[in-house]
């Protein structure tokens, strides 16, 4: 891979794309950059090029303006046709159910036994999985965060304004319709957390034969939302699980869950009542069934993708030994790196991995991947940070989209992963770049949410109205300009 410098960058061509929710090493940058690239324009039918894209030590991502700018205006107009819209939803289930399919192989496999070429064999596999489903993990979130769909939902509701407004304001009315049908795995998981709150109010619970029936029960299906893709961080384990359990108790748990059920009742109710003043609408009414399957698309590809990949760990953790790296390093090599130690029977050497640590750029320019590591890595990474997305150090306020209402006084906390998030206390206000499900017990105890980034039918947006917490999204610097 050829070497990256600063006079290789020429910072007006590029513009912000995303801050991923946690890392995002060299092997996800590797993935993502040829992906965006090579497979991009098959994918998405959108007539476009392969996207140029870069990123930094700090887990930003960019994108070159221009085509970023042409690939929105194309995705907005397919968007507004059905029959895009259906492509889109089912190429996103048929790319996540391919790795959940060979998730599932890999999990039946007696890792210990297979040679090296055995496991380079199964990693080209993987490599074009991922490949193939990185363009469904933007383009669904390209319509949400654009909120292409719920504004055609707002532009309809404004044309009923005297029949919605008083049974509530159109931006509620709007949370309210737009919200998914479906389950998400939230909801699955809240209610086994529950049950197993439920089963705590005793003293030495953790010891008891049917509280440990229902974790592990509840470990075999939610363990995974501590994980995050190809990062080494372990399943939540059972020590873990009780921890939580013993945290959440001081928070009157089974309350929670009450007001949680009675919140989602509230909003179906609203729904229900909105929906019969509404029925007469056809076009209306169409919109709103789209956005509220795209709401469940971009939760349940994430979720699925997600447990996946956790069921996945086996197979990095012998990756990673069969070419001689600890496996905490492994994701600081490419895809390619990892497959030519496999097929060549050759360890890794450590001097490349340790370099990348300390931080890097990859930038992937005209096919071309290129890369800058170690203290010059960092210093360019720092560069381009400050260059493309300075922050407002003197900005008085902060504008994002209304989520979910309410008006709440709190103190900060900023929380630029998951593992962060665990220092919020009860009634403190979460500020993150965006959320997962390992953000899960920290949103349940904050009094409010505050998001760089989404639109109305994020995962912040669709979990804040589910807790019924204030939630602000799109603020774009408030994890920068907001403080502990």
């Amino acid at each position: 891979m050829q070497a990256l410098t600063k006079s290789d960058i020429r910072l007006v061509e590029w513009e912000f794309e995303f801050q991923q929710r946690d890392a995002h090493p060299v092997l996800m940058a590797d993935w993502w950059a040829r992906s965006l690239y090579h497979r991009f324009p098959k994918e998405s039918e959108l007539r476009v090029r392969g996207l140029d894209c870069l990123f930094t030590a700090s887990n930003k991502g960019y994108v070159k303006r221009k085509q970023k700018q042409l690939v929105l205006k194309r995705l907005k107009q397919s968007m507004q046709r059905a029959g895009y819209r259906k492509h889109v939803y089912d190429a996103t289930l048929k790319r996540v159910n391919a790795l959940k399919s060979f998730s599932r192989k890999v999990s039946g496999k007696r890792l210990d036994s297979l040679s090296p070429e055995q496991l380079a064999s199964l990693w080209k596999e993987f490599d074009s999985i991922v490949l193939s489903i990185v363009p469904w993990y933007f383009i669904p979130w390209h319509a949400v965060k654009e909120n292409w769909l719920t504004d055609n939902v707002m532009a309809g509701l404004e044309r009923h304004r005297e029949e919605v407004e008083p049974l509530a304001d159109l931006p509620n009315a709007l949370g309210a319709l737009v919200f998914p049908e479906k389950a998400v795995a939230f909801k699955q998981e809240q209610k086994a957390f529950f049950g197993l709150a439920r089963l705590a109010q005793q003293p030495g619970f953790e010891s008891d034969p049917l509280f440990e029936k229902q974790a592990r029960k509840y470990l075999n299906e939610f363990s995974w939302m501590k994980t995050f893709v190809v990062l080494p961080i372990d399943p939540l384990s059972f020590s873990e699980l009780v921890e939580r359990v013993q945290r959440a108790l001081n928070d009157r748990p089974l309350e929670e869950f009450r007001r949680m059920n009675a919140q989602n009742e509230k909003n179906r109710a609203l729904a229900k009542k909105l929906l019969r003043v509404l029925k007469h609408d056809a076009r209306l009414l169409r919109e709103i069934g789209w956005s509220r399957r795209f709401a469940w698309l971009l939760a349940e590809s994430v979720d699925q993708s997600l447990e996946s990949f956790a069921r996945l760990i086996p197979f990095y953790k012998k990756i990673a030994s069969t070419i001689g790296i600890p496996y905490h390093q492994w994701i600081h090599l490419t895809s390619d790196e990892i497959l030519g130690s496999l097929q060549k029977g050759e360890l890794v050497s450590n001097s490349p991995v340790q370099e990348r640590e300390q931080g890097f750029v990859f930038c992937m320019g005209r096919g071309k991947a290129r890369m800058a590591a170690g203290a010059q890595g960092k210093a360019l990474s720092d560069w381009i940070d400050q260059s493309i997305q300075p922050v407002p150090l003197n900005a008085s306020e902060l504008a994002g989209q209304p989520a979910c209402p309410g008006v709440v006084r709190g103190i900060v906390r900023i929380a630029l992963s998951a593992q962060e998030s665990h220092a919020l206390q009860t009634g403190e206000v979460l500020v993150c770049p965006m959320t997962s499900p390992d953000y899960l017990p920290a949103m349940k105890r904050a009094a409010a949410i505050v998001a760089d980034e989404g639109g109305l039918l994020s995962h912040a947006a669709i979990i804040s109205r589910e807790l019924g917490k204030p939630c602000v999204i799109g603020t774009k610097h408030a994890t920068h300009v907001l403080h502990n």
